[in-house]
């Protein structure tokens, strides 16, 4: 019988206040998770975050503005929301319920100077690359995203600050295989302490923000794992599925708990089969060389799987297989974990 969140020591839930939404009535399921982001001897380990911040705007979608790249709303001002954090809009019902869009702080400026009551979304960095498929009344709920320095202060309590990148903590992304690294510097040869980021010629960029999007899991190297190192995560559990953009090449991506009226409700690991990769257009193939790839980070032993694909038959069955043909599909990964997905054809959503 699989483990559930009601059972898991360092899982601690709790139902909080009753939110409301114009059509919407939901109570909603507050979430602290402790979990290693070192391990000790280990110099790298890769964690996600499993919650979403809770909701600061819920409403009704008024109308939508193609042209624009902006959601309205009659009935809410968007300006209350401050200008210094980064934001996603989510839609939680509809034909595009799961999908959310990255509110930025250059954009939600400009915007709002135009009218308050519509939100200009940055369709390059959201779950879907287009507005298509959202209709009038669709509900949606507007959350803040986890900023890097909020996980990992700059102060160096928790990854160490160095001179150079090697020596310091860093953090690395992977999306469309490529790699976004960013490390701690002390200051004392940036001029600047801080997160920063490494760019190309060896130039290295203050980062003041980073906003960690939904579905990016995460990289951790410590120089020296002397003795491992935990942090604690606060967030909302998430109570209808979320998209997550899988883009041609690799991607590295999280596994987040879900709380449905469904058997899947609560699990603190989820089977391949029970991902809904297959569904959202995880490629398959006869061969390995046919179809998309996935290694799963197993955060009990620190180390990758080897390569799991599709297997699909002539009758139009798949089935998930090992490099040596092994059945496993009832291999799980944990959520706060991570796994990289090769996408060798074009980009999808995937929603679990």
């Amino acid at each position: 019988m699989k483990a559930t969140l009601t059972i898991i020591t360092i899982i601690l839930l709790f139902l909080s206040t009753f939110a409301y939404s114009e059509n919407l009535y939901t109570a909603k399921t507050a979430g602290l998770q402790s979990q290693y982001v070192v391990k000790e001897g280990k110099k790298y380990n890769i964690i996600s975050i499993p919650f979403i911040k809770p909701s600061v705007i819920n409403g009704d979608i008024e109308a939508v503005d193609h042209t624009n790249k902006c959601l309205v709303d009659d009935d809410k001002s968007f300006t209350s929301l401050p200008p210094e954090n980064d934001y996603i809009i989510r839609l939680t019902s509809g034909e595009m319920k799961g999908t959310w869009y990255l509110i930025s702080t250059k954009k939600r400026r400009k915007s709002m100077s135009a009218s308050p009551n519509s939100i200009t979304v940055d369709l390059s960095k959201s779950s879907k690359p287009d507005l298509t498929g959202i209709s009038e009344k669709d509900t949606y709920s507007i959350h803040p995203l986890y900023d890097l320095a909020e996980l990992f202060p700059e102060d160096g309590s928790i990854l160490p600050a160095a001179n150079f990148d090697y020596d310091s903590g860093r953090i690395q992304f992977i999306s469309n295989s490529q790699k976004t690294t960013l490390w701690l510097s002390n200051g004392k040869m940036t001029d600047q302490k801080g997160w920063m980021k490494m760019s190309g010629n060896n130039v290295n960029l203050k980062v003041d923000h980073f906003s960690i999007l939904p579905g990016m899991a995460m990289i951790v190297f410590h120089p020296k794992p002397e003795k491992s190192i935990y942090i604690s995560i606060p967030g909302q559990v998430l109570d209808s599925p979320l998209a997550k953009p899988i883009y041609p090449g690799e991607n590295l991506v999280s596994i987040e708990y879900l709380l449905l009226p469904s058997e899947l409700s609560g699990q603190i690991s989820y089977s391949l089969d029970e991902l809904k990769l297959i569904e959202s257009g995880f490629q398959s193939g006869r061969t390995i060389d046919e179809s998309d790839t996935l290694k799963i980070w197993d955060d009990m032993t620190s180390k990758y799987s080897g390569n799991i694909w599709l297997f699909k038959n002539d009758a139009g069955n798949v089935e998930w297989l090992t490099e040596n043909y092994l059945p496993v599909s009832n291999m799980e990964v944990r959520a706060g974990s991570g796994m990289v997905i090769c996408n060798k054809g074009i980009r999808y959503s995937w929603i679990k």
